[in-house]
């Protein structure tokens, strides 16, 4: 997502992992807390117990912390960019957001679909539900376990199903 971003787990620099996980959003946090001059919740418990958490940040938004808004604003960016450039190409039924993150709720969900919106085309915006899962952070590695299970018992559904970053996909 950025050429010059982060090192991601995988040793690469700017997957879109370094913007939208957990690990993602507090190291945007820290870099806007230390560089944002809007004071408020989230900057003065940032300030006062020198950490910031992925739950915090998506409390504040709750309470309507600029900082807190700003740092979403760029999550919800870049991945509803990169879902909407796989829905284009896939154009699928769901798209289903897991993973730790998806704790967040309507608090991410809701601003994702209007930035997925604004990418997607229009035909492809209205056909594709976008959800979180119902198995929160254990999604990724239930839904693997299936996918595994699937393959080998029907080699003929090999290929229906997607699965990258805790994202989901269903392509009819």
């Amino acid at each position: 997502m950025e050429q010059d971003g982060i090192v991601c787990n995988c040793g690469k620099k700017g997957c879109l992992e370094t913007i939208a996980s957990a690990t993602g959003i507090v190291n945007l946090a820290i870099k806007e807390l230390a560089n944002g001059e809007d004071i408020g919740k989230l900057k003065e418990d940032y300030y006062k117990y020198q950490i910031v958490t992925c739950k915090q940040i998506f409390d504040a938004v709750k309470k309507a912390d600029k900082t807190a808004i700003r740092i979403i604003d760029q999550v919800t960016f870049h991945l509803g960019f990169a879902l909407e450039n796989l829905a284009n190409s896939l154009n699928p039924q769901k798209i289903v957001i897991g993973g730790g993150v998806s704790n967040a709720g309507d608090t991410l969900l809701k601003p994702l679909k209007e930035q997925f919106a604004q990418f997607a085309f229009p035909r492809v915006a209205e056909g594709v539900e976008l959800v979180i899962a119902k198995l929160g952070n254990d999604a990724g590695v239930i839904g693997g376990a299936w996918l595994v299970k699937e393959a080998l018992m029907n080699t003929s559904e090999q290929g229906k199903f997607s699965y990258c970053l805790g994202v989901h996909l269903l392509v009819s």
